[in-house]
């Protein structure tokens, strides 16, 4: 099977000098637009509060019941303890974009 290959990621700050390019604003106006956005993301997040991203996907929150499961390991059965889980998707608009 061959080897998926990946492009190189952004780092934020990255992002954000892309984006003070693109939009003709300053770096620091830019990084501070990125870093305000992502916290207020992460923020709403732990919230539990689903976001929606017209064009791009959704991030979901849901809640995984506590239940029983095996350690592989001593095959011991254990008590995992309800959590909260975090899912994105991509949306199909930003799929079709991508290929």
């Amino acid at each position: 099977m061959a080897k998926k290959e990946f492009n190189e990621k952004l780092t934020t700050k990255e992002l954000a000098r892309k984006y003070a390019e693109k939009y003709n604003t300053s770096i620091i106006k830019s990084q501070e637009f990125v870093f305000n956005f992502l916290e207020l993301w992460k923020e709403l997040v732990k919230e539990g509060n689903g976001l929606l991203l017209h064009g791009v996907g959704s991030v979901n929150v849901y809640t995984e019941p506590e239940g029983e499961v095996r350690n592989p390991l001593t095959n011991e059965m254990v008590l995992k303890k309800e959590r909260q889980k975090v899912k994105f998707s991509f949306s199909n608009t930003f799929k079709d974009y991508v290929k």
